[in-house]
């Protein structure tokens, strides 16, 4: 067909059928119906077939991605026929599928450099002169296996920095200090529990203030001394 004049400027190649005389027609479109019918092959034309074609259309509606999109490129474009747009989905599928795997194998890599950084963020630490930071490393490395950031910053909506969560593990948040936690009450107060979205445990050895424990208390953290209190309490929060 000719868009710019609306004209079939071509026979239909589909030689008909002696069972269906309208099919015989070599310039007849849709059976001379073309506000009820459609014939997006040129070879066929019914009811059933633009039911079919919404059917076909509607279960596409639901494929995400490329491979539903090259399937309805295929039936949009008129190919020689249906087949040619399913044909054409499969192998962009395959290709989306292709490229999928590969994205998945890029971001695991760049996963696995990330946590390489992380854990020798937390060895250095470890062999630090500072003894809270020490200290804060060798907690960090207590719980490797379900450490998520360490030393992290947090920004308020400005992309100021408010506070950082010393330790951060999948279900929790651990702060230490090798002090006696001077500042530590209105720190946790204000700062790092109104920031955080998930458990917060303090750690303090030194800490030995019933007063200033009392007031990290009142924070709404967990307060512990001891290691031994400390893994009792990460246990507990990662069954």
């Amino acid at each position: 067909m000719q868009p710019g004049t609306g004209r079939f400027w071509s026979q239909d190649s589909y030689e008909g059928s002696s069972s269906d005389p309208q099919s015989l027609h070599k310039y007849l479109y849709a059976g001379a119906d073309p506000a009820n019918m459609v014939d997006p092959s040129g070879h066929f034309f019914s009811v059933a077939e633009v039911a079919a074609a919404n059917s076909i259309r509607s279960t596409l509606a639901n494929i995400q991605g490329i491979q539903g999109q090259a399937i309805l490129d295929g039936f949009k474009d008129g190919g020689e026929s249906a087949l040619d747009g399913l044909i054409f989905g499969a192998v962009a599928g395959g290709l989306a599928a292709g490229i999928g795997v590969l994205a998945g194998k890029l971001l695991t890599k760049a996963q696995k450099a990330a946590r390489l950084e992380l854990l020798k963020a937390v060895r250095v630490a470890t062999q630090s002169a500072n003894p809270n930071l020490q200290l804060t490393g060798q907690v960090a490395r207590r719980y490797k296996n379900v450490l998520k950031h360490f030393e992290k910053d947090v920004f308020d909506d400005a992309g100021r920095v408010l506070t950082d969560f010393d330790v951060e593990l999948d279900n929790a948040i651990i702060e230490v200090t090798n002090g006696i936690g001077r500042g530590k009450p209105g720190q946790l107060a204000n700062r790092i529990i109104p920031n955080a979205n998930k458990p917060v445990i303090f750690f303090g050895p030194k800490v030995t203030s019933a007063a200033r424990l009392r007031e990290i208390e009142a924070t709404g953290a967990i307060v512990v001394n001891t290691l031994e209190e400390l893994d009792a309490i990460v246990k507990s929060l990662h069954p």
